[in-house]
């Protein structure tokens, strides 16, 4: 059986077709990964991809931190140059109020930032960081990171707590920052004084 028969026949058992939705909501990252895993095992290396981001986006909706980080480290074995993966790790390790974790996770992201030439396409996520925490130590290396990307404005705001106030220290706030893409991000408001 080829891939694309034995990826539908492996989902027919747990969406809906008319709705395609699942029929078991508790099934839907684990299908995401079945289905990467599939992909992979195809070599079609950007379906598995797709497909294990959105294993990771559910899992994250689901509050399961530590499924999510797995895939990301799966994902970033198989494609080691991704940016929004590493940037989700961090942005876990900011909800869990880790620093020591935060640290090593925002450095990682920012390396890939920088390696693709894409810090200002990295400010807005950045910033909407900053705002998933009140832990001045992490909002400090937010900050530098900010500063490594070209707006030592924004992170001297981000220091001082008039850009990216925190809006909640949950976990709530952490996920909704990582399930955002750059383009959701609306800095305007965000840096607002």
């Amino acid at each position: 059986m080829g891939f694309t028969s034995r990826l539908w026949h492996a989902l027919a058992k747990l969406v809906d077709p008319a709705s395609w939705r699942f029929r078991d909501r508790s099934l839907r990252a684990p299908s995401l990964v079945r289905a990467g895993d599939l992909a992979f095992e195809a070599g079609r290396t950007r379906e598995c991809l797709a497909f294990y981001g959105r294993a990771i986006d559910a899992y994250l909706e689901a509050g399961l931190r530590r499924k999510a980080e797995a895939i990301c480290r799966r994902v970033i074995k198989i494609e080691p140059g991704v940016i929004r993966t590493r940037y989700t790790l961090a942005v876990i390790a900011v909800g869990r109020n880790d620093a020591v974790q935060a640290s090593r996770r925002i450095e990682d992201y920012m390396g890939a930032v920088v390696r693709s030439h894409a810090e200002r396409l990295a400010v807005p996520s950045l910033v909407e960081m900053a705002s998933a925490t009140a832990n001045r130590d992490i909002r400090g290396m937010v900050a530098a990171a900010l500063d490594e990307a070209g707006r030592p404005d924004l992170a001297e705001a981000v220091v001082r707590g008039t850009a990216a106030p925190a809006v909640a220290t949950s976990w709530t706030r952490a996920v909704s920052a990582a399930l955002k893409r750059p383009s959701d991000v609306d800095l305007a408001a965000l840096t607002a004084t």
